[in-house]
């Protein structure tokens, strides 16, 4: 499946497209788990297993018209303003986001670390 985009509102929900909000059974009330590491944040359902990686995980709820409101310090740790373009990719366990700017800075990042090993 190819990565879908959403943008965030001015308080801090995103709305993912139908399609992926259905695959995963996103529902009104249902609970998800937030766990944010590097660029990008994985959003989980509360049945996935837990691992360590995952200790520090932020419940979230579905809100009555389908949105995932991210919590303020979250928004602030991944540098993500209103109307931030995010990207998303239904994965085995859930759904990752992540905003295009950050993956870019990672590979440049990462590029740069390779260089100064050779």
């Amino acid at each position: 499946m190819q990565p879908m985009t959403a943008r965030l509102d001015a308080k801090g929900r995103v709305m993912p497209p139908r399609r992926l909000r259905d695959l995963l059974a996103l529902k009104p009330g249902h609970a998800v788990l937030l766990a944010w590491e590097g660029a990008v944040l994985s959003v989980l359902p509360v049945t996935a297993p837990l691992g360590d990686d995952l200790a520090g995980a932020l419940p979230a709820l579905i809100d009555p018209r389908g949105r995932l409101r991210l919590p303020r310090p979250l928004r602030e740790a991944m540098g993500l303003k209103p109307g931030a373009l995010l990207l998303l990719r239904l994965t085995p366990s859930g759904l990752e986001m992540a905003a295009p700017e950050a993956l870019l800075k990672r590979q440049r990042e990462a590029r740069l670390a390779l260089q100064a090993l050779s």
